[in-house]
């Protein structure tokens, strides 16, 4: 029910009803073509070419950060320097030191860690190398210091499993280098790479990185670098590899000619992609397993074998302008339990489909250009031969909340409660989800920065931004059949009111301007009208008004209390709830108002009905098992005697559904 003014309870009421499902793995069909998935790791060690790498132009030296007494250190490679080798030379040099290392090759003895911070500055690639046998690595650079190379070629030589260089924990600024001859450790080992970065910070800059035997640059950890510039070719596995939960940007990189994919993302990493020229590599372009996610905008990916972008897992980046053409498969294809988001990506000239989407995967697509290649989801061609590809952002879903990880999250499901994926994932409580139009983003609610605000999100979870910034709570959020404004409900005037404001956070207006209780407003499918709850008579009753404010018209009237209404997309019937026989229960009404009809008469609590996009069925939240879980129900088309389908189960509770369009 609608609280009374500014009251704690009332926002308890409000939300009462927010929780989440579990949901189940459909079992996968049959691909229509003789398509195989990406590999996340090579099956054979690698072969590297033996191509030596080509010098390139000196670059701007790293300035000076030292004076003398170990802290500003010349060396020169027939011993004539300040010391008589590299390995003296990084022993005396004080924290801050740079040393400056003249033309010629440096080798170490032995694997040498540097705990302190230090500039190198050698005189260009292929000029300056400093070289080493040993293993675990030529260079290690570890702890929270500051590590700065320029003009240097870092080399391994040999067998003995080794990374090049390996940094963990500390902030790196490499310029103009190049990494070589990482030695893998057997089939699963996890050395062999040329830059590894472990809980690192900083950037990595206009460096070449080829011949190692498992990946050019390996982020591990929580490591947050920025990638620019660099060419990774030519390595055992990938060009660059995110693990972990590493993230950063990487952008304007080569990663051409790897012998399984040019950017691989595993695990829980989240990189920022864009720019990039992933191209004729044995796999994939760009490769996503695990739970890999983030951003990849703008990226070549073309000439590979097998797919320009191949998402398998529980994945789901979100795609955006990529280029993904002349693949060996497909453009870009979805694996597994994949999902995401892809967008205004060009696909043309692949040996597959434009776009492959197998059994269990769920992206939304939403303007992708195919070139009048074939769009292959689950099985069936969706898009044989359009050139602007399918302007759809997937099946229809159901968002709702769950309070099944401690704290109420948003959730979405498939209607047949399968494709379960939690959308928020944040510790404070979100609920009362509302899906654009387009079915591209949801407007929801959360008290992430204190109290309950409105914000809006991707589909799958991304680019989460506030649109109500007040004292007091915002709340149910619905949005316009055009997409041009959002509904919800705030107290911030003393009394619950229905207002509306761009999607944005702008424009904001009082609707109703009443001095009583409003709230839950539902939009008719034309944005003429909005259905709403108000007690300005008395109790909870059910009220048109049109969009501009005026028309205020009241459709229910009884001793009892309606509310949750939802205007069903063929703008025929509004479904609400009533506790007019002692317990809230699903009704259906014309929209104009008169007969109301019983939906489903049991002993359960039933509440918040959305419609499905047909008309014909809706979802609602019931507690007939005992907790809240989301149920089913056919309302037209014969259902009489037929029973509720629930699509959540368990001891947590599962609330506010929202059926997209």
């Amino acid at each position: 029910m609608v609280g009374q003014g500014r009251t704690n309870s009332g926002i308890a009421v409000l939300l009462c009803l927010v929780a989440g499902l579990v949901l189940l793995s459909c079992a996968p069909l049959a691909p229509v073509s003789q398509a195989t998935p990406p590999a996340a790791t090579a099956t054979a060690a690698p072969s590297p070419s033996a191509a030596p790498l080509q010098p390139t132009a000196s670059p701007t030296a790293l300035p000076a950060t030292a004076t003398k007494d170990g802290r500003d250190i010349r060396l020169a490679a027939d011993g004539n320097g300040d010391y008589p080798d590299l390995m003296q030379a990084l022993a005396a040099a004080q924290d801050g030191a740079t040393i400056t290392l003249g033309a010629g090759t440096y080798t170490l003895a032995k694997s040498y860690t540097i705990s302190r911070s230090l500039t190198l500055a050698g005189a260009g690639v292929g000029k300056t190398i400093v070289s080493s046998e040993v293993g675990p690595a030529v260079l290690s650079v570890r702890g929270n210091v500051t590590f700065r190379a320029s003009g240097i070629s870092f080399q391994h030589l040999g067998d003995t499993p080794s990374d090049v260089v390996q940094v963990s924990g500390a902030t790196v600024d490499i310029r103009g280098c190049s990494f070589e001859g990482g030695a893998l450790q057997g089939d699963e080992g996890k050395l062999g790479n040329g830059l590894t970065l472990t809980n690192a910070r900083g950037s990595v800059q206009d460096c070449e990185v080829a011949q190692n035997g498992l990946n050019g640059i390996l982020l591990l950890g929580n490591s947050s670098v920025t990638l620019e510039g660099n060419r990774c070719h030519n390595n055992g596995e990938n060009g660059i590899a995110y693990l972990g939960t590493s993230a950063g940007t990487a952008r304007h990189n080569q990663c051409i000619a790897n012998d399984l994919h040019g950017i691989i993302v595993k695990e829980s990493a989240h990189p920022t992609l864009e720019s990039n020229n992933c191209s004729e590599n044995t796999q994939c372009g760009i490769a996503y397993f695990g739970k890999g996610a983030g951003i990849a905008r703008n990226n070549e990916c073309s000439g590979n074998k097998v797919d320009g972008i191949g998402i398998l897992g529980e994945a789901k980046p979100s795609l955006e302008g990529n280029t993904l053409n002349d693949n060996g498969d497909s453009g870009l294809a979805y694996w597994d339990s994949a999902a995401g988001t892809a967008g205004g990506n060009r696909c043309s000239g692949n040996l597959g489909q434009g776009i492959y989407i197998t059994d269990n995967a769920q992206p939304l697509l939403q303007n992708n250009d195919c070139q009048g290649e074939a769009v292959v989801d689950r099985g069936q061609v969706a898009e044989a031969t359009a050139t602007a590809g399918p302007a759809t952002a997937g099946p229809a879903k159901i968002a709702f909340d769950s309070d099944r990880g401690g704290n109420y999250e948003i959730i979405v499901a498939n209607p047949d409660g399968s494709g379960v994926v939690n959308l928020t994932n944040d510790p404070s409580e979100d609920g009362g989800a509302s899906w654009s139009p387009d079915r591209t983003h949801l407007a929801f609610s959360s008290k992430r920065d204190g109290n309950w605000e409105i914000y809006t999100m991707k589909a799958d979870g991304s680019d989460v931004r506030r649109l109500t910034d007040d004292p007091a709570n915002d709340v149910y959020p619905a949005w316009s059949p055009d997409g041009k404004r959002i509904a919800f409900h705030s107290d911030r005037d003393g009394y619950w009111n229905v207002w509306l404001m761009n999607p944005d956070g702008s424009g904001l207006v009082n609707l109703t301007r009443a001095k009583s209780d409003n709230a839950y407003a539902a939009w008719a499918p034309d944005g003429s009208q909005l259905v709403f709850v108000s007690r300005r008579d008395g109790n909870d009753e059910l009220y048109v008004i049109n969009a501009d404010g005026s028309g205020i018209k009241r459709l229910t009237n009884n001793d009892a209390n309606d509310t949750f209404p939802a205007w069903s997309p063929d703008g025929k019937y509004i479904a609400f709830a009533s506790d007019r026989t002692g317990k809230f229960q699903i009704y259906v009404m014309p929209a104009g108002g008169g007969q109301e009809r019983r939906v489903l008469a049991d002993s359960a609590d039933d509440r918040q009905p959305t419609w499905s996009p047909d008309s014909q069925s809706i979802a609602f939240a019931s507690d007939a098992a005992g907790d809240w879980d989301i149920y089913t129900y056919l309302v037209f088309g014969g259902a009489e005697g037929k029973e509720p389908i629930p699509i959540t189960s368990g001891a947590r509770n599962n609330v506010s559904p929202a059926w997209s369009r």
